[in-house]
């Protein structure tokens, strides 16, 4: 990624990179579930990190940033790089962190320059990965453009145009879930048959009356059951 400071012309305007990083802290505890302070700002307190937190934010450019969160035995590691590559794709969660062009300062409206967004990926599937891209776009993405281009810019040749490719991508997508062989069952299995799975990690055979009689007479948990086993059967099928 390339940073421009060639504009700037008062660095005391501009915003600091403490008060940037509280701000994001806040917003990353929440979709990353972190249980301490110390586990972002510590992160981003040696030199090179500052460095790219600073000419972020001095940037007159459209700039990005990753946070990448990887489980390892012991602790949590989050490393902080601007650079999105094959190396960084099996951190456990990756949060990208976005500005529209111009430098971040203290006299202006920075947090709506802001986007940070948790984007899909990890140590699950690369059909359960493709699955939640697909969404994120055709479910959220798609809409909100549709929302701005019908209050903004109506109808026209171009909105039509680009939603078509809005269509392929996500049709693109789905090709690519269908190129993968084995569907991931586990990710929508029933919570009380992960529950089981969870307490008998050794057994390779798990009888059902393990479950227990009253949840078996249960019909809603029968029935969920059943939803589940035929959207597996059409995974199947897809692929």
């Amino acid at each position: 990624m390339e940073y421009d400071e060639s504009s700037v012309n008062d660095p005391q305007s501009l915003l600091s990179v403490d008060i940037f990083t509280n701000h994001i802290y806040n917003i990353v505890k929440t979709l990353l579930s972190l249980e301490s302070h110390l586990d972002l700002v510590n992160n981003v307190r040696d030199e090179q990190s500052k460095e790219l937190l600073s000419r972020f934010i001095s940037s007159v450019k459209e700039s990005s940033l990753f946070i990448l969160k990887t489980e390892l035995e012991d602790n949590t590691q989050l490393r902080l790089v601007d650079e999105f590559n094959d190396n960084n794709h099996e951190s456990a969660n990756i949060i990208i962190v976005t500005k529209s062009r111009g430098q971040l300062c203290n006299n202006g409206d920075w947090q709506s320059q802001v986007i940070v967004t948790k984007i899909p990926t990890g140590y699950q599937s690369k059909s359960s990965n493709f699955e939640k891209l697909k969404s994120l776009i055709n479910m959220g993405i798609v809409p909100y453009f549709n929302a701005l281009s019908n209050a903004e810019l109506n109808d026209s040749q171009s909105v039509n145009v680009t939603k078509k490719k809005f269509y392929e991508l996500v049709l693109s997508l789905q090709h690519l879930q269908q190129n993968i062989p084995i569907p991931n069952l586990g990710i929508t299995a029933h919570p009380k048959i992960k529950e089981l799975v969870a307490q008998n990690p050794n057994s390779t055979h798990l009888a059902p009356n393990l479950l227990g009689q009253e949840l078996l007479s249960d019909s809603n948990f029968l029935n969920s059951l059943q939803s589940i086993v035929n959207d597996w059967v059409r995974q199947s099928k897809s692929h």
